[in-house]
């Protein structure tokens, strides 16, 4: 009988590190096959494109190079995460709450997805000192447009928005800010619509700041559930060398996409004015679909 573990490294504190230093010692067969190996045996990658959307040195090394990090260090334990649990914070919320009167400033956080990934908006009711969670929405291989009507109520209701303007999430950024107004106080714009870049430095600002919101005394409500739990935990720190970054590893649920949502929503409860809303119709097969 035989056995082939296939994998990239995931730090050194793992079974499948021990096993590659150990194979002479057990008397294992080991291959390394980098991206490199893998384009002269004819793969068809452009490997400075790659790297440049990777835009990461630490995590190209890891899943490219098969250079495994020095270190990878959960963001947020699960002991870190029981202290932010409530059943009051909630994962649905009714149709209602869109458009009743709340005495609490409504902030989201979007990971804008489309195919691999879902789409996740993550809901703060700030009252008081606390942001409590009132929706983790997912939506699923859902069109651009489709995705716009149910978000829109959404965007409405908040006061501030910080969205994923990455990949997929650029133009449908564009989009929000020309309806809603761009937030970005450096160019002297205050509207509702903060778009984030995610680069190693936006990374390593907003997902700090989210695991310090939630160590006590925590300032933060989530919803008692297995999925966000389980989402929020998959976030790592990685290190190499002088170098780290934050990285979560893709399932067949997404890649911490609920983690990310949540990090855009409390970047977005940082600060905030008043936008005043103005519709935009936009043509939609046809039709007329109003933001």
């Amino acid at each position: 009988m035989k056995i082939r573990i296939v994998s990239t490294f995931n730090g050194k504190s793992n079974k499948f590190y021990d096993l590659w230093e150990k194979r002479k010692a057990n008397g294992y067969s080991g291959h390394k096959v980098t991206i490199y190996d893998a384009v002269k045996m004819g793969l068809p990658v452009d490997i400075e494109k790659l790297r440049a959307a990777i835009d990461d040195p630490a995590i190209f090394a890891q899943e490219y190079e098969c250079e495994p990090t020095d270190t990878s260090n959960v963001l947020l334990p699960y002991d870190l995460i029981a202290l932010a649990e409530s059943i009051d914070a909630t994962e649905v919320i009714g149709a209602d709450f869109w458009w009743e009167r709340r005495t609490g400033e409504i902030i989201c956080g979007v990971d804008f997805g489309r195919t691999t990934d879902p789409t996740v908006c993550w809901t703060l009711e700030r009252i008081g000192d606390i942001l409590w969670t009132r929706e983790v929405l997912l939506l699923r291989n859902m069109n651009t447009a489709d995705q716009i009507e149910i978000l829109h109520k959404r965007f409405q209701k908040a006061t501030r928005v910080c969205l994923d303007y990455t990949g997929p999430g650029i133009g449908f950024g564009d989009l929000a800010t020309k309806v809603y107004g761009e937030f970005n106080p450096s160019g002297h714009q205050f509207g509702k619509v903060e778009n984030v870049t995610f680069t190693v430095n936006t990374k390593r600002e907003m997902f700090p700041l989210l695991r310090r919101q939630f160590e006590a005394p925590t300032k933060l409500r989530v919803p008692i559930s297995r999925e966000v739990r389980e989402d929020l935990h998959a976030m790592q720190q990685v290190v190499k060398g002088d170098s780290y970054n934050y990285w979560a590893p893709r399932t067949r649920d997404g890649h911490s996409d609920r983690c990310t949502a949540l990090a855009l929503a409390v970047r977005a409860a940082g600060s905030g004015v008043p936008f005043a809303y103005k519709p935009l119709e936009i043509s939609r097969d046809g039709g007329r679909v109003l933001m």
